[in-house]
């Protein structure tokens, strides 16, 4: 039953499509983050079946599918990972399924699962045609092969064994998939191989890094040789005495991978090699990546060419001179090489042990985190770690170097502090704040972004020393929670919405503008991300990366993912990822996020006007040239003319919404003395401004007009609407005015209460005998006094 039920499952997944890729014949296919289906030739493929055991793989053979086909479902999918230090050609058979490493099996001669991998578990790949041998060398040179009856699972490993239609394998790729974990496991359990360097000429003696005693590093931290017989008459012959031995750590090395390069690491004075300007040294705080160049000239295809990526020269044993006898050299090839640049990397059978390889990467990971916490400083703006990130990276640095000095430090415990810098939680921006966008550059050079309103789109300028930028670089925030995570909004004084921009006019959204003049979920909200230093295509470190983030939005397709790159010297490019670079453009995604002011923020004044609960109101006004959230505990309001009383204006609460439309003027009431930021909303539902009266200042000063413009203000103690002074008429940005045409007498019905003031112009005339305050009749009404005619207080303006 259990036979036809997965011959079933196999076709119905056959019919849905769901099919492995093209066919690899060559090991250059296999990296890290690819999964692949695994097939004999004529007998079936390998699979992981977790409801029978979970303790060993099976074959189709089993289940008398004999030569099936796999359908790259996930319980058929493998991975041959590598992990930093894993020699060419080796790999660990990883199952997808089970996520668990597979070996060899000694005892029964089948394929084991094992939670951890072992470097006896490891395999190679031998090519066969188009096919490969799976073979365990660990387990005593054991082959994988699948068999045509169901004894073992359909599986049997056994040595020694040809060629056949069982262990000629077909391997397809199947998917993509991070695998970064399983990876970390590879890393935890390997270490470097030390070896001695050579030139093809054995006279020339061996890399070393001692003194003239051969018990000591070279006090001038310059690289040598030992035991070379040339003899120089220029003085660099101190070390020609020292003999060559395998036990003498200052001439064994390991080449240490790490993030994608690999460097040259002195065992005996634990530091890298790199070139010093015309000469080789060994540091603990200078390195260089280096690559190992394949020798193609006859008869020598065992050397190498060591090459020093950086500053482009090749290490080279001189006999008749540089320095110590070592010389570097550039300009050269494959098939122009002497006897002292074909290097010879002669491994023992030697490893390094684990606190020895922690002490080596945790040269590249303690400066950075130290860097990374001292350029933080103890601020908080935008991209500076939070203050238990820092404690958090602090304790890690103690703890590893107290390991370190006991021996007992390992590859887990560097990792787990670099994990600690590359995730350290950081300040974001926070909702109504502005904020600029100042790109670093590796050439020193800053750029930032700005509205053109001239070209009516977003672009990218140089900034000049001592420049201070302009208003039209300034965006105010606004986060949104989505499924996955915070995002970001930004929009400008101009009342655009900022969106992701490439180089072309089809790779933003909007004609590759940059903005938007409404709100677009889609392309509106922006990702944040911390930049890790290792990572591709960026050359920079911890120390310049702090303090700035990448900004992660969406192309104009909808779904691809764009990061604000810019280059040096202005303008945009495109990239799906981070990338800062050391020459060229300088193109750069490492972006600073610094708070700037903006007229946002609004201030309640009491007023003498009574409320409901009464109290009185506590009032402001304002507008903005984007729409903006009520805040919690506020309220806002429009100025219509009262239809029956040309003469009164009533101030009524909005309604339709919970945000405030872009443009607008409002009355706001509030706490007294209290201040809130209005937020930029996104996508709420926008309250009616209908007939209103209230003009705003948005995104501008306004110059009023003495005759029909009112402004809210307070003489005397009491708040009404004004009329502006000829002489002081400029309002300020963001605030609301009260454009009247009815009439010199302004009278508020305050959300239906009619206010006990009345503001009249100086020329106003009416009947009646004049009183002050205390009761006295008086002859004239003075300008900015409050008086009584007919049983109604006045103000005169």
């Amino acid at each position: 039953m259990k036979r036809k039920y997965y011959f079933f499952w196999s076709l119905l997944l056959g019919l849905m499509g769901v099919t492995a890729s093209a066919q690899i014949t060559s090991t250059s296919a296999i990296n890290n983050n690819k999964t692949f289906t695994i097939k004999s030739v004529n007998r079936g493929f390998i699979y992981y079946d977790g409801a029978n055991s979970t303790d060993y793989l099976y074959s189709s053979s089993h289940t008398d599918l004999t030569n099936a086909s796999p359908t790259g479902t996930t319980n058929q999918q493998f991975a041959l990972l590598q992990g930093e230090n894993t020699p060419d050609g080796y790999y660990y058979l990883y199952s997808i399924g089970a996520s668990k490493f597979v070996t060899a099996e000694t005892t029964t001669d089948g394929l084991r699962l094992t939670d951890a991998p072992s470097i006896s578990g490891r395999v190679t790949l031998t090519a066969n045609g188009s096919y490969f041998i799976i073979t365990y060398p660990g387990v005593g040179n054991k082959i994988v092969n699948i068999t045509n009856w169901n004894a073992r699972n359909g599986i049997r490993c056994v040595s020694g064994a040809s060629a056949d239609e069982g262990n000629k394998m077909t391997i397809k790729e199947a998917a993509t998939t991070d695998l970064t974990a399983a990876v970390n496991q590879i890393n935890a359990i390997e270490t470097p191989t030390i070896c001695q360097i050579r030139a093809k000429d054995n006279a020339r003696g061996v890399l070393y890094a001692g003194n003239a005693a051969g018990n000591g590093a070279n006090g001038n931290s310059e690289m040598s040789t030992a035991g070379s017989t040339y003899r120089t008459s220029n003085g660099y012959k101190d070390f020609i005495n020292v003999r060559i031995s395998t036990d003498n750590v200052y001439q064994q090395f390991a080449l240490i991978k790490w993030q994608g390069n690999t460097y040259l690491y002195s065992i005996g004075t634990q530091s890298y090699v790199y070139n010093a300007g015309g000469y080789f040294a060994f540091s603990q705080t200078s390195s260089e990546p280096i690559e190992l160049q394949a020798v193609t000239s006859s008869g020598n295809t065992a050397y190498k060419l060591l090459k020093f990526k950086t500053s482009n020269t090749y290490l080279t044993f001189s006999n008749g001179g540089g320095r110590h006898a070592i010389n570097p050299q550039t300009n050269r090839t494959a098939t122009t090489t002497d006897e002292g640049d074909m290097i010879a990397i002669n491994y023992s059978n030697t490893i390094l042990t684990q606190n020895e390889y922690a002490k080596a990467i945790s040269l590249f990971v303690i400066p950075e985190a130290r860097n990374f916490l001292s350029a933080a400083g103890d601020g908080t703006q935008v991209g500076i770690p939070l203050a238990e990130g820092k404690a958090d990276i602090t304790a890690k640095i103690a703890a590893l170097e107290a390991s370190l000095t006991a021996g007992t430090a390992t590859y887990a415990q560097v990792m787990d502090l670099k994990n600690a810098v590359d995730n350290c939680p950081v300040h974001l921006p926070q909702d109504g704040k502005a904020y600029t966008f100042t790109f670093k550059h590796m050439n020193n050079a800053r750029t930032y972004l700005y509205w053109d309103s001239t070209n009516n789109q977003l672009d990218a300028a140089v900034l000049a020393d001592g420049e201070t930028l302009p208003e039209t670089a300034t965006f105010i925030c606004r986060s949104v929670t989505v499924s996955g995570g915070k995002k970001f909004m930004f929009v400008n004084n101009q009342g655009k919405y900022l969106t992701w921009k490439g180089v072309n006019s089809g790779d933003g959204y909007n004609s590759n503008k940059g903005g938007t003049n409404t709100y677009n979920a889609t392309y509106n909200l922006f990702t944040l991300e911390t930049t890790t230093p290792s990572a591709a295509n960026v050359n920079a470190d911890a120390a310049f990366l702090a303090g700035t983030l990448a900004l992660k939005g969406v192309r104009a397709n909808g779904s691809d993912v764009g990061y604000f790159v810019i280059k040096a010297a202005g303008g945009f490019d495109k990239t799906n990822a981070p990338f800062v670079t050391n020459s060229g453009n300088y193109y750069s995604t490492a972006v600073m996020i610094e708070e700037a002011t903006y007229p946002n923020n609004v201030t309640f004044k009491a007023t003498d006007i009574a409320n409901d609960e009464g109290g009185t109101y506590a009032l402001a006004t304002f507008s903005a040239p984007f729409a903006t959230v009520i805040p919690e505990g506020v309220t806002a309001y429009i100025a219509t003319q009262d239809g029956g009383n040309g003469d009164i204006i009533n101030i009524d609460q909005v309604s339709g919404g919970s945000a405030l439309p872009a443009g607008a003027g409002f009355i706001l009431s509030g706490t007294a003395d209290a201040t809130v930021t209005m937020v930029p909303a996104t996508d709420e539902d926008q309250v009616s401004t209908a007939n209103t009266l209230l003009l705003g200042s948005a995104g501008r000063t306004a110059t009023l007009d003495p005759t029909y413009d009112y402004v809210l203000g307070q003489k005397n103690g009491h708040v009404a609407f004004y009329h502006v002074n000829s002489s002081a008429n400029v309002l300020p940005m963001n605030r609301a005015y009260l454009h009247f045409e009815g009439g010199s007498v302004v009278k508020m019905n305050f959300n239906h209460t009619t206010t006990g003031i009345e503001a009249v112009s100086p020329a106003a005339q009416q009947d009646g005998p004049i009183y002050d305050l205390s009761g006295r009749r008086v002859s004239h009404m003075s300008k900015g006094g409050i008086y009584i005619r007919n049983g109604k207080k006045i103000l005169v303006k």
